[in-house]
C-alpha cells in the first residue's frame, strides 16, 4: 500500500473512534464513494515526455525494491490465500496460522517487557532524584523556619507599638467625644425652641384665615376670588387622580401579562404530560394485552364460584402459581374473595368451615394431592371443593376423582389456559425439558417425544383460543421434521376444539397465521453476545426468575424486572450506549420537577407535593435499579467482551465494520482462543461462530481446535449441534440462506448482526415466504395465501394488505426456546407494520450458557419428566 493510497483512505473513510460504541456512518460513506467513482484520477502528459516520466518512475521502483523470484511451491496463476483451500488441507493451514499468531503474541509480549524495563529504570532514576530533592527541601525548610522565627519576633514588637498608639488615640477620642455631646445637647434645645415657634405661627395663620372667611361671606367680590382658587385646587386633585389611575392600569396590565405567562407555562406542562402519556401508551397497551389472560381466568373461575360474603382458600401447583403471578396480584385475588393462597404439594392444616378452590394442571401429581385432602368425610380438610383444570383432563384421572370424592366436589371444569404470558407479545409453555426430548438421538425417548408433542399442541391451542383466533398453520420444512409433526397436531386439535366449544363464534379460519419453526433455523443468534439492555443483562449477570440482586449503601436488595416498571419497558430493547445516555437525563428531569414544586409555598401546592412524593420515590428507586444494572453490565463488558464482540460480528456476518469480506476466518478466531482472559464458554461460542460461518468443518480441524483450547470435556457443546440440523462435521455442500440487505441501516459497529427471525416475520407479513419451504397444513385464508409463487392464470395482487383486517395477528412458535434478541425483533416488526401484531412464543426462554449446557446433555440418558400426562 503506497503513501498516496494511505492518505486517500484516511481522507475518504469515516471512522468514529471517540465513542465507546462507534456507529457505522453508512449513508455518508456511500455518498463519498459514489462521488469518488464518478471523478476518477486522471494524469495527462503529451507524447515522449509522458513515456520518459513513466520509465523513470519504473526505474526508481526497481532500484528501491529488490527483485523477487517466484517460489517453487507457488505458481503465478495460483491465489495466495483462500480460506476454502486451506480448509481442505486442514492441519498444515491450521498449524501455520497458529504459529503465526503465537509468534505475533510473543513479539507483543517482548515489546511489553521492554517497556516495563524502561519504566522500571525510569522509576529508579526518579526515586534517586526524589531523594535528592527531598534533602534539598529539608535544608531549605530549616532555613525558612529560622527566617520565619525572626519575622515573628519583629511582628510582635510592631504589634506592641501599635497597641500603645491605639490606647493614646482612645484617650484623645474620649475627650473630644465629651465636648461633642455638650454641643449636641445645645443643638437639640435650639431645635425644640424653633419647633415651638413654628406651632405658634401655624395657630396664628389659622386664626387669620378664619377671620378672612367671615369677611368674604359679607363681601361677594372676595368670595369669587376664593372660588377660583378652589377650582384650581380641584383640577390639581383630578390630575393627580388620573395619574394614579394610569399607574393602576399599568400594574393591572402587568398582572395580566404575568397570568398569561403562567397559563402558557401550564400549557407547556400539559404538553409535556401528554408526551409522557404518549410514552406510557405502549405500557398501557401491553398491560391490556396481558390482562386478557386475567379476564378469562376471572370469568371462567372466580365469577363461576363467587358468592356474596363468602371467602375461600385457593390451592395452586407450580404451573398455576407462575400463571397467576404473571397476570395478577394478591389485591386482585382479595377482591375475588380469596383469603389465603397455598401450595397443593405442601402439608396444610385443615380448615373445615371454609370452601377450597383448586386451580391445578391435569397431572397425576396434582390430582393425588387433591385426593389426599378429601380421603374420607371425617378426614376432609375443607368444607367443599371447586376444581378448575388448566387443560384437557384425561379420562383416567377424571374417573379416579369421580370414584373417590364426587360428593365433596361442587364444580369441575377445564378453562383451557396452559401457557404463561411472559410479556405483552411473548408467551412460553414452560416446558424446558422439551428441548431434550425433541432433539435427543436416543431411540428410547420416542414415546416421551410423542407425549411432549401432544402436550405442546394442546398448549398452543389454548394460546389461540385465548386470543380468539383460528389461524392458518404453517411450518418450516427443513432440516428436521419436528415442526411439521407439531403443525399437523395443532391443526387437528384446533379443528376439534372449535367443533366442541359452544361459546366460540369462530367457525372458519380467521385473518391470523401460526408459524412453527425448529430451533436450528438460526444458531448464530443463540450464541452471539447481544448488546441491547435486556439481552445483555440476562447474558452477563446472574438474573434468575426475573429478579436482579444489587447493593446500595452496603445493603443487598432485590428488584423484579417486569412490565409494571414503565422505565424498564421503555429501555429494555435499546442499545446499552443509548441506555447509558438516557438514564442520567431522566434523573435530571425528576430533579427539575422537584425544584419547580419546591418553589411554591401555598397550602394547596404543599398538599399536591405530598401526594406526589411516593411517585417520586418509586421513580428514583427504579432509576437507581437500572443504573446499577447498566453499571454491572459495563463492568463485565469492558475488560474482555468488548474485544470479543468485534470478532463475533466479523465471523457471524463474514464482513468487517467497513463492509470488506473476511478472507480467512481462522485469523480472526485465533486471537480469541489464545487469550487467557476469556472464559471457556466464550471460547466455545467463538469456535461455534467460526464453524457456522464456514458452514461446517473437517473432523481433523475440529479436533485441533478442541485440543489447543483444552476443552475435551466440553466438546459435546460443539458436536451435538448436529442433532439440531446444524452442519458441524463434515462441511455442508448446501449454501447458506439468503439474507436481506441491511447495509443502508445505521447501526453500531459491535451490533451489526440481525436475527433471522426478523427476516421471516417481515416476509410473512408481506407475503414473500416461499410456499415450498414454508408449506401450510390446511387451507389458509386468501389474505395470507399469496406467498412466494403466483399462478400464471392468477394476476398478482398488490393490495392484499387492504383485504386484511386491522388487528390481524402473526403467531410464531419456536421449538426449543427463543432468545431475548428474537423477542425484541417481534416488537420492532409489529411497530413497523401496524396492520399486523406479532406474538412470539416457545417452550422456554434461552440464554447462551443454558443452551450450551442443554446441548451438552443431548447424547446422555435422562429420567422421565413429571409434566407428561398420564393416560395418554
Amino acid at each position: 500500500m503506497t503513501i498516496g493510497e494511505m492518505l486517500r483512505s484516511f481522507l475518504t473513510k469515516l471512522e468514529w473512534f471517540s465513542t465507546l460504541f462507534p456507529r457505522i456512518p453508512v449513508p455518508v460513506q456511500k455518498n463519498i464513494d459514489q462521488q469518488i467513482k464518478t471523478r476518477p484520477r486522471k494524469i495527462k502528459k503529451d507524447g515522449k515526455e509522458g513515456a520518459e516520466e513513466i520509465d523513470r518512475h519504473v526505474e526508481r521502483r526497481r532500484s528501491r525494491s529488490p527483485r523477487r523470484s517466484l517460489s517453487p511451491r507457488r505458481s503465478p496463476r495460483r491465489s495466495r490465500s483462500r480460506s476454502h483451500h486451506r480448509e481442505g488441507h486442514g492441519s498444515s493451514s491450521f498449524d501455520r496460522e497458529l504459529e503465526r499468531e503465537k509468534e505475533r503474541q510473543r513479539l507483543e509480549r517482548e515489546a511489553k517487557e521492554r517497556e516495563k524495563e524502561r519504566r522500571r529504570s525510569r522509576s529508579i532514576d526518579r526515586g534517586l532524584e526524589r531523594r535528592h530533592s527531598r534533602s534539598r527541601e529539608r535544608h531549605r525548610s530549616r532555613s525558612r523556619s529560622r527566617d520565619r522565627k525572626g519575622d515573628r519576633r519583629d511582628r510582635d514588637r510592631e504589634r506592641e507599638k501599635e497597641n500603645e498608639r491605639g490606647r493614646r488615640r482612645d484617650r484623645d477620642y474620649d475627650k473630644e467625644r465629651g465636648n461633642d455631646r455638650e454641643k449636641e445637647r445645645s443643638r437639640e434645645r435650639s431645635k425644640e425652641r424653633r419647633s415651638r415657634g413654628e406651632v405658634e405661627e401655624k395657630k396664628h395663620k389659622e386664626d387669620k384665615d378664619e377671620r378672612r372667611h367671615r369677611d368674604d361671606k359679607k363681601d361677594p367680590k372676595r368670595e369669587k376670588k376664593h372660588s377660583r382658587s378652589r377650582s384650581r385646587e380641584r383640577k390639581h386633585r383630578s390630575r393627580s387622580r388620573s395619574r394614579n389611575a394610569g399607574k393602576r392600569s399599568r400594574s393591572r396590565s402587568k398582572e395580566k401579562a404575568s397570568k398569561h405567562k403562567n397559563e402558557s407555562k401550564e400549557k407547556s406542562n400539559k404538553r409535556s404530560r401528554s408526551g409522557s402519556q404518549g410514552r406510557t401508551d405502549s405500557v398501557e397497551k401491553s398491560r391490556k394485552r396481558k390482562s386478557v389472560v386475567w379476564q378469562k381466568i376471572k370469568a371462567t373461575v372466580f365469577d363461576d364460584c363467587k358468592k356474596e360474603d363468602e371467602w375461600k382458600i385457593m390451592l395452586l401447583d407450580e404451573f398455576t402459581t407462575k400463571l397467576l403471578a404473571s397476570c395478577c396480584k394478591m389485591t386482585d385475588l382479595l377482591a375475588e374473595g380469596i383469603t389465603v393462597v397455598e401450595n397443593i404439594y405442601k402439608n396444610r392444616e385443615p380448615v373445615r368451615q371454609m370452601k377450597a378452590l383448586y386451580f391445578i394442571t391435569p397431572t397425576s401429581k396434582s390430582v393425588d394431592c387433591f385426593l389426599r385432602d378429601f380421603g374420607s368425610k371425617s378426614e376432609n380438610k375443607y368444607k367443599a371443593a371447586y376444581i378448575y383444570f388448566t387443560d384437557f383432563c384425561p379420562d383416567s384421572l377424571f374417573n379416579k376423582i369421580k370414584a373417590s370424592c364426587s360428593k365433596s366436589i361442587r364444580r369441575c371444569k377445564e378453562i383451557n389456559i396452559s401457557f404463561l404470558p411472559l410479556e405483552s407479545q411473548v408467551y412460553t409453555l414452560d416446558v424446558p425439558d422439551a428441548f431434550y426430548y425433541c432433539y435427543s438421538p436416543d431411540p428410547s425417548n420416542a414415546n416421551g417425544k410423542d407425549a411432549i408433542m401432544e402436550a405442546m399442541a394442546d398448549q398452543i391451542v389454548t394460546v389461540c383460543a385465548t386470543l380468539d383466533e383460528n389461524p392458518g398453520v404453517r411450518y418450516k420444512s427443513k432440516p428436521l421434521d419436528n415442526a411439521s409433526k407439531l403443525a399437523q397436531l395443532v391443526e387437528k386439535k384446533l379443528e376439534n376444539y372449535y367443533k366442541i366449544d359452544e361459546k366460540s363464534l369462530i367457525k372458519g379460519k380467521t385473518h391470523s397465521q401460526l408459524i412453527i419453526i425448529d430451533r436450528g433455523f438460526d444458531p448464530v443468534s443463540t450464541v452471539l453476545h447481544e448488546l441491547t439492555f435486556q439481552a445483555m443483562a440476562y447474558d452477563l449477570l446472574p438474573i434468575e426468575n426475573d429478579t436482579y440482586k444489587y447493593k446500595t449503601d452496603g445493603k443487598e436488595k432485590e428488584a423484579i424486572l417486569e412490565e409494571d416498571d414503565d422505565l424498564w419497558v421503555r429501555i429494555r430493547h435499546r442499545h446499552i450506549a443509548v441506555v447509558l445516555e438516557e438514564i442520567p437525563k431522566l434523573m435530571k428531569e425528576i430533579s427539575s420537577t422537584k425544584k419547580a414544586t419546591e418553589g411554591k409555598t401555598s397550602l394547596s401546592a404543599l398538599a399536591q407535593l405530598m401526594k406526589k412524593m411516593p411517585h417520586f420515590r418509586k421513580q428514583i428507586t427504579k432509576q437507581v435499579v437500572h443504573l446499577n444494572l447498566a453499571e454491572d453490565c459495563m463492568n463485565k463488558f469492558k475488560p474482555n467482551i468488548e474485544k470479543l464482540c468485534k470478532t463475533e460480528q466479523d465471523l457471524a456476518l463474514g464482513t468487517d465494520a467497513e463492509g470488506q469480506k473476511v478472507k480467512d476466518s481462522m485469523r480472526v478466531l485465533l486471537p480469541v482462543l489464545l487469550n487467557k482472559n476469556h472464559d471457556t464458554y466464550d471460547k466455545i461460542r467463538a469456535i461455534l461462530l467460526y464453524i457456522f460461518s464456514i458452514n461446517g468443518t473437517t473432523e481433523e480441524n475440529l479436533d485441533r481446535l478442541i485440543q489447543n483450547v483444552k476443552i475435551e470435556n466440553e466438546s459435546d457443546m460443539i458436536r451435538n449441534w448436529s442433532y439440531l440440523g446444524v452442519p458441524i462435521v463434515p462441511p455442508s455442500q448446501q449454501g447458506k440462506p439468503l439474507r436481506k440487505d441491511r447495509s443502508a441501516e445505521e447501526t453500531f459497529q459491535l451490533s451489526r448482526w440481525t436475527p433471522f427471525i426478523k427476516d421471516i416475520l417481515e416476509d410473512a407479513i408481506e407475503n414473500r415466504l416461499d410456499s415450498k419451504e414454508w408449506p401450510y397444513c390446511s387451507q389458509c385464508p386468501a389474505v395470507w395465501n399469496g406467498s412466494g409463487a403466483v399462478s400464471a392464470r392468477q394476476k398478482p395482487r398488490a393490495n392484499y394488505l387492504e383485504d386484511r383486517k386491522n388487528g390481524s395477528k402473526l403467531i410464531v412458535f419456536v421449538i426449543g426456546g427463543i432468545t431475548y434478541s428474537e423477542m425484541r425483533c417481534a416488537y420492532e416488526v409489529s411497530q413497523a407494520h401496524k396492520s399486523c401484531e406479532v406474538i412470539i412464543g416457545s417452550t422456554h426462554i434461552l440464554t447462551p450458557k443454558k443452551l450450551l449446557d442443554d446441548i451438552k446433555m443431548l447424547n446422555k440418558p435422562k429420567d422421565k419428566v413429571s409434566f407428561i400426562k398420564d393416560g395418554e
